[in-house]
C-alpha cells in the first residue's frame, strides 16, 4: 500500500515536472518572439527618427537661405531708401 502510494506520487510528479517544463518552454517561447517584436518596433522607429530629423534638417537649411536673401534684400531695400532720402534732402 505504501508502495502504491509512493509510486502514484512519483508518477504525478513526473507529470507536474513535464507539465512545468513544457509551460515554461511555452512562456520562454512566447517571451522570445515578444522580445523579437520589441527589436523590429524599435528598429523601425529608429529609422523613423532619422527620417524626420533629415527633413527637419533640410527644411531648417531651406529655411535659413531664405531667411539670407530675405535678410540681404532688406538691407538693400533700407540702404537705397536712405540713400535716396539723403539725396532728395541734401543734393549736391
Amino acid at each position: 500500500m505504501k508502495h502504491c502510494l509512493i509510486t502514484r506520487i512519483k508518477k504525478i510528479i513526473s507529470i507536474l515536472q513535464t507539465s512545468n517544463e513544457a509551460q515554461f518552454r511555452i512562456l520562454a517561447t512566447k517571451f522570445n518572439e515578444a522580445v523579437e517584436v520589441i527589436l523590429e518596433l524599435s528598429d523601425k522607429v529608429s529609422k523613423l527618427e532619422k527620417a524626420v530629423y533629415k527633413t527637419h534638417s533640410q527644411n531648417k537649411k531651406e529655411n535659413s537661405f531664405f531667411n539670407y536673401i530675405s535678410i540681404k534684400m532688406l538691407f538693400i531695400l533700407i540702404f537705397t531708401l536712405f540713400f535716396n532720402f539723403r539725396n532728395a534732402l541734401f543734393p549736391y
